[in-house]
């Protein structure tokens, strides 16, 4: 077990399951410099969320290239709330917070923007 920690270079990396380090879905426990950033599963251009709570791009040098990932590294983002500011494809669409039932009191434009929920309830106009 250890070997391998050396080979993925995660020896300070305290989460004891290292099978879903790099397996392409965001993992928010192995999202940090000591886990190296899930092996870059967090910056991917189609970020897996399936697993993850928070699901943002923390790795500085992803950040620092230009990758526009700010508005998901600030703090702010509320859960059930829609923010227009987080309803981006790199924000995971608010966390779907702008589709349904959702407190619509932090955004101007509330409209559903995530083409997996409008695909599931048959919605093509963009709006909620």
């Amino acid at each position: 077990m250890f070997k391998e920690r050396i080979r993925l270079g995660l020896t300070r990396c305290t989460v004891k399951n290292l099978e879903p380090f790099q397996d392409g879905h965001c993992h928010d426990e192995l999202n940090n410099q000591e886990c190296r950033y899930d092996g870059g599963d967090c910056c991917l251009d189609t970020v897996l969320t399936n697993v993850c709570d928070q699901c943002l791009c923390k790795e500085p040098d992803k950040i620092v290239s230009g990758r526009d990932q700010s508005p998901c590294l600030v703090n702010g983002q509320l859960p059930g709330v829609c923010q227009d500011e987080f309803n981006t494809p790199q924000c995971n669409y608010d966390n779907g917070d702008c589709c349904g039932s959702s407190d619509l009191t932090w955004c101007d434009i509330c409209k559903c923007l995530d083409p997996r929920i409008q695909e599931v309830r048959g919605n093509t106009s963009n709006s909620t």
